[in-house]
């Protein structure tokens, strides 16, 4: 449907730089989501004529949603509604509704999520030990930065104009380098909340990590598919569940599940550094963190 595709092309070219690439894509991912749950088959129809009572109430009752995708995709409603200047009341008051639900009942689908996921933290550092090659070096990046799927399609580059523009924030790229001391060096600078957290630059120490590195052409991406193409943040989902699979059968691992089993993890051993630590990783606050990770 071309009138689709024009409303979130101009939304998003309204929100300039306002907005990481990595929110970008999220939105229209969310979007394109949404277009299915609502008008189904009818690729005909514009989801706007629909009026918003209707769209709360198919939202609402649609008993394969859970919590999170009817936040997600009310949130994108009342963007748009926000963006083609409708009133979304309406909409504001079921989010209302739907955040106090989350927040008290997180915990518990935190708990229920890690549990089928099949996933401990034991299993995890176990994964990390006996993986190799480009799954090691996903998963190492995973559990050690807090990463999201998106803070890992990355350019490994000796280039210094790019290395400086990333650091100074000038361009939107996550890249792994070799400074002056030959350190490996980490930047991301196209991630969730970068517009709120910054340029994130981490040292990377691990041996093997490096290794594999150091075999790699200048100005290739990490993490390459079977045609030797970055993989995009759908793949690298697709790619981490793939690992978990090989490990347990029919597990769920994601990047939001393995997040939650080193917070769960932390939680335990009531390390409250480590907490931080993972908080300002991700790059979300420590309320973040308890309101949408914990299981206590």
């Amino acid at each position: 449907n071309k009138r689709h595709t024009a409303l979130i092309t101009d939304f998003l070219k309204s929100k300039g730089n306002t907005i990481t690439e990595a929110t970008k894509t999220n939105y229209k991912n969310v979007f394109k989501s949404l277009l299915v749950e609502i008008l189904e088959n009818n690729t005909r129809k514009y989801i706007f004529t629909i009026p918003t009572r209707i769209l709360i109430n198919k939202i609402d009752t649609n008993p394969h949603l859970n919590i999170n995708n009817k936040i997600s995709y009310l949130k994108m409603i009342k963007y748009l509604l926000e963006f083609l200047n409708k009133p979304y009341n309406q909409v504001m008051d079921k989010l209302k509704i739907y955040y106090n639900e989350a927040i008290t009942d997180r915990p518990r689908q935190n708990k229920e999520v890690l549990k089928n996921s099949l996933f401990t933290f034991n299993k995890l550092m176990d994964l990390l030990e006996q993986s190799k090659d480009q799954s090691y070096l996903l998963l190492y990046l995973l559990i050690n930065f807090n990463t999201r799927n998106q803070d890992l399609i990355m350019l490994y580059t000796n280039n210094k104009k790019t290395i400086n523009n990333v650091l100074q924030g000038k361009q939107a790229e996550n890249i792994l380098y070799f400074n002056e001391d030959d350190n490996l060096i980490y930047v991301r600078g196209n991630y969730k909340t970068l517009t709120s957290y910054g340029v994130k630059a981490h040292i990377i120490n691990d041996p093997y990590f490096i290794s594999q590195i150091k075999k790699k052409s200048n100005n290739t991406y990490l993490l390459n598919n079977r045609n030797n193409k970055p993989y995009t943040a759908g793949e690298i989902q697709k790619l981490i569940k793939s690992i978990g699979n090989k490990y347990i059968k029919n597990s769920n691992l994601n990047q939001q599940n393995i997040y939650k089993i080193i917070v769960e993890y932390y939680e335990n051993n009531n390390d409250n550094n480590q907490l931080k630590s993972a908080a300002n990783n991700r790059g979300h606050m420590r309320d973040t963190q308890e309101a949408y990770y914990s299981t206590v």
